[in-house]
């Protein structure tokens, strides 16, 4: 994950508020499968994998869409500085990215705990190491949220300049946490269990975390 250039961008907003104090007008944008066998076991076995890459496939799915809005926060953000509503501006769209980052949040804690009743106790074992990253993950993203919502309860640009920062410093603590479980689930595809290895290489949406 790619954070520097992006927690720049939100930190400087900082700056950028306290200037726009006595700015005039100034428009500011950050850019940015198991084989067949005849055995009487294969038939369970193979369906046992298949659910078990199914649900590897749902927690990869749900962790590249987090990825991509935490890389996304702050760094679209456009502020008309003499619009006279630039803090309303900051609010809505700081508030709005958080917002989903909390939403993709809660889909993959529903992609977390969708494993399959018939796992192998390496799976299951595998999930419970996903759902604690997932905790860690969940903590920091509550500390962001209450760091937007500062800037939300703001009278003004200059007051909000010290909750901007504390959103940006929050922000490297969340995108730490979210590394962490972003590099287990590419370590889990790589797994020196034959069945947490197989769910996890075999999900097509694992594959953007194969290089941890």
């Amino acid at each position: 994950m790619t954070t520097g250039p992006r927690l720049l961008v939100i930190a400087a907003l900082a700056s950028v508020a306290i200037a726009g104090c006595s700015s005039s007008s100034q428009d500011t944008t950050a850019g940015g499968a198991a084989s067949a066998s005849s055995t009487a076991s294969a038939p369970a076995s193979a369906a046992a994998g298949s659910s078990s890459t199914e649900w590897a496939d749902g927690i990869c799915s749900s962790a590249s869409q987090l990825r991509t809005s935490l890389d996304a926060l702050g760094s679209s953000l456009t502020l008309d500085l003499g619009s006279g509503d630039a803090l309303a501006q900051l609010k809505d769209q700081v508030g709005a990215q958080v917002q989903v980052i909390a939403a993709d949040l809660a889909q993959l804690s529903d992609a977390v705990t969708s494993v399959p009743a018939d796992a192998s106790p390496e799976v299951q074992a595998a999930a419970d190491q996903i759902r604690a990253d997932r905790d860690a993950l969940g903590e920091a993203v509550e500390v962001l949220e209450d760091s937007a919502a500062q800037i939300g309860s703001a009278q003004d640009l200059r007051s909000g300049a010290s909750a901007v920062a504390a959103t940006a410093a929050q922000l490297a603590t969340t995108t730490t946490a979210a590394a962490t479980l972003f590099g287990d689930l590419g370590d889990l595809a790589s797994s020196n269990s034959d069945a947490v290895r197989s769910a996890f290489a075999g999900a097509p949406s694992c594959a953007a975390f194969g290089d941890g």
